[in-house]
């Protein structure tokens, strides 16, 4: 019974998953002035056609008008690993209109940053080559390539492989 309830459960999951959809961030409610919709809206006209929206370097008309600067969030990351691995975008605000309720996403863009590593055949204790190489995305991992193992029929088979982080300029 128990190995039947696994597979159900696991069933259940992916069609869970498959049915909504690869997105993966959801969408909450829309409410307005919070600091999500205030950043939505500086970067959009406004929706009336005869309302002009405001450049930032015109000067309103009605002294009481605000002129519209875009508000732009920046994303940092917090400790070292984050900065050295990964990179993040401004905060992005998407808003989704469907039978006339509005929702929307707030989230930031994460980006595998390129990382040289240098890549060190050994055999027999020393090393008999070495390259530098950056990490790639193969289907859904994240893959070093070791091409000159495969390239190369001059190579001895190593006896291990060392991977040193290069260290870039920042």
């Amino acid at each position: 019974m128990k190995p039947r309830f696994l597979l159900l459960s696991a069933v259940a999951s992916a069609a869970s998953l498959f049915l909504t959809g690869c997105e993966g961030i959801y969408g909450v409610p829309y409410r307005a002035g919070t600091p999500a919709v205030r950043i939505y809206e500086s970067h959009y006209p406004p929706k009336n056609p005869t309302e002009k929206p405001a450049s930032p370097t015109e000067k309103p008309t009605d002294p009481t008008e605000k002129p519209v600067h875009p508000i732009t969030v920046p994303v940092e990351a917090g400790d070292g690993d984050a900065q050295r691995y990964l990179s993040f975008s401004d905060v992005r605000v998407d808003v989704d209109e469907r039978d006339g309720r509005k929702s929307i996403k707030v989230y930031t863009e994460m980006t595998p940053r390129q990382i040289v590593w240098r890549v060190s055949f050994i055999k027999d204790g020393k090393e008999v080559y070495h390259f530098n190489t950056f990490n790639r995305t193969d289907y859904s991992r994240e893959a070093l390539p070791l091409e000159p193992l495969a390239m190369d029929d001059t190579l001895p088979v190593p006896d291990k492989v060392v991977i040193t982080r290069v260290k870039e300029h920042e």
